[in-house]
């Protein structure tokens, strides 16, 4: 019996002259992930540090503080998923991402933005549209399921 070589159709953008060409195999994570965990790590203590020390207090609500610890809470929560290359991560740090950025110009209008924060929040934006990064936060169907 004789076996040869099956020549599978290109996916990802990949190219490669393998047999098995375009099949995504299991591997290491990209390294841009931890970075993106990181920054988003930082950024989440940043807005933990700033929230203790009531850089956020201009808003003028007196629950501001223990907000933002909730808040930073769920940024590391999201840090951790990241690296867990959780399916939902991507689209939660996009929502994370936004939702800074409108905290931040709201402050800035009061002179009293975190510009650390803002640029965290453009470095994960860069890493979150690298394609190896896209790849590994995909959303995969479920257990059990065809594709």
């Amino acid at each position: 019996m004789r076996f040869t070589a099956v020549h599978m159709p290109r996916t990802f953008g990949m190219s490669s002259s393998s047999p098995r060409e375009g099949v995504m195999q299991a591997g290491p994570k990209p390294r841009g992930l931890y970075a993106l965990a990181g920054a988003q790590a930082l950024s989440s203590i940043l807005l933990a540090a700033g929230s203790a020390s009531g850089f956020e207090s201009s808003l003028g609500d007196s629950q501001t503080e223990s907000l933002g610890m909730v808040v930073a809470l769920m940024g590391l929560v999201l840090a951790a998923g990241i690296l867990l290359t959780a399916s939902w991560a991507r689209l939660v740090t996009l929502v994370w991402i936004s939702v800074l950025m409108a905290l931040q110009l709201a402050l800035y209008t009061r002179d009293d933005s975190n510009y650390l924060v803002m640029a965290l929040s453009l470095v994960q934006v860069v890493y979150l549209n690298q394609p190896d990064i896209k790849r590994a936060l995909a959303a995969r169907p479920p257990a059990g399921h065809d594709p």
